[in-house]
């Protein structure tokens, strides 16, 4: 083409052959301004996935934090409660089937011999449905705390990256645990408030005579059926202590399952998407 044009030289051949160069070079130059654009556009892509590759790796660390701090809470709640409920059992299994809770106990002090000697036909004793359904109570919530505690060991949040699908197994189960520890925390309430309401109504009738709740250990207690004598107050106070951690354990654990769901704490892959729509609306535009 180039030699045939040459032949027919003219001077408008000659200015044509002028203006298709810049032609040509306009061209190549759009070229180059797109290749340039699409180079600046894989750059910032590339920074957004890195930045939201950060955000997720941020977001799974809290993820495992919560995670963690709940599977500690649930398993501290269980040993509260399984002590809470042996202490109770065992001040209450040595008087059979009378409840020391709510009971007034009819009871002569010799202080000579120090003896105190406790009449089992004057004693008024509690209703036996509040001391089993208080017992019974703990070892639900202790048997509770510990299979929410292990449901959370085995199923952990994934760590995997890029996760296409953040919906694991972890957080399927923080709306169940969220209500399972909220009938806890009411149950646990109710039953930490009776055992130490019970407990101080059984000390009023000792407080009047010795000053405080537990006998003094230089006094003998002997009860006119055949029982044991253990020590009641000790038993009775260290269950109740042990409760009230434990209903404390609980409302722990419901506050953050309530945090933990509110804030969708365990859908990170948000992060990802943002950053992935960000960087498409920009390349969109440019």
């Amino acid at each position: 083409m180039e030699v045939k044009v040459r032949l027919n030289c003219t001077d408008e051949s000659i200015e044509i052959i002028r203006q298709s160069e810049p032609l040509a070079d306009s061209g190549q130059g759009l070229t180059k301004q797109k290749s340039s654009k699409q180079q600046n556009n894989g750059n910032s892509t590339g920074r957004s996935s890195m930045i939201s590759r950060i955000d997720l790796e941020k977001a799974q660390l809290r993820i495992s934090r919560w995670h963690s701090f709940q599977i500690v809470a649930l398993g501290c709640a269980f040993l509260c409660c399984t002590i809470a409920a042996f202490c109770l059992s065992y001040a209450l299994l040595s008087l059979q089937s009378d409840c020391l809770l709510f009971a007034s106990w009819n009871y002569t002090v010799d202080k000579q011999a120090k003896v105190v000697n406790v009449f089992y036909d004057q004693t008024q004793w509690g209703d036996s449905y509040q001391c089993t359904l208080t017992l019974y109570s703990l070892v639900t919530a202790a048997l509770a705390s510990f299979m929410c505690c292990w449901f959370f060991i085995f199923f952990r949040p994934r760590k995997a990256f890029p996760r296409q699908n953040t919906h694991s197994t972890a957080s399927t189960l923080v709306l169940p645990i969220l209500l399972i520890s909220f009938v806890f925390v009411t149950l646990m309430l109710i039953v930490s408030s009776r055992l130490l309401t019970g407990m101080l109504h059984w000390c009023n009738g000792i407080v009047k005579e010795f000053g405080s709740c537990n006998f003094p250990s230089d006094y003998e207690v002997v009860l006119t059926w055949n029982v044991r004598t253990v020590n009641y107050f000790g038993f009775l106070a260290s269950s109740s202590l042990f409760a009230w951690l434990g209903c404390v354990l609980w409302l722990a654990v419901f506050l953050s399952l309530l945090a933990r769901w509110c804030m969708h704490i365990d859908f990170p892959g948000a992060h990802v998407s943002n950053g992935r729509a960000s960087s498409n609306e920009q390349s969109v535009a440019a």
